[in-house]
């Protein structure tokens, strides 16, 4: 899941830089299928780990993040988009994805080494 995230970011990074279409192209090809990839593992593991019990919270949780959270990055690309360009929103934009992703790894290293039934 780390690494599909991880090429997310560096295909949004990928993107923002190049003047060719057909990169473009297959950046966002890209990043259509490391988004797809992490939010199938995502969802495997929320459904695994999660007790019976709570299922119905965490489904409830995971919304809130899910429905809110893009609407808070299009604010943010928005503003630096109007102030310093759309290029220069989309590297960055990824270079945060990237850089967030390597954070979540170091201090999560029963994610990183996430077996089922350990």
């Amino acid at each position: 899941m780390l690494y599909s995230v991880a090429a997310f970011g560096f295909a949004t990074i990928a993107f923002g830089l190049t003047r060719s279409f057909w990169v473009m192209f297959i950046c966002l090809a890209l990043t259509g299928l490391t988004d797809t990839v992490s939010m199938v593992f995502r969802n495997v593991i929320r459904q695994m780990e999660t007790p019976d019990h709570m299922r119905g919270r965490m489904v409830g949780v995971n919304m809130v993040f899910f429905m809110g959270g893009p609407q808070l990055g299009e604010v943010e690309a928005g503003l630096v988009a109007n102030l310093f360009g759309a290029p220069f929103s989309v590297v960055t934009g990824g270079i945060g994805c990237v850089l967030a992703t390597l954070w979540i790894a170091a201090r999560t290293p029963a994610l990183r080494h996430y077996r089922r039934g350990t």
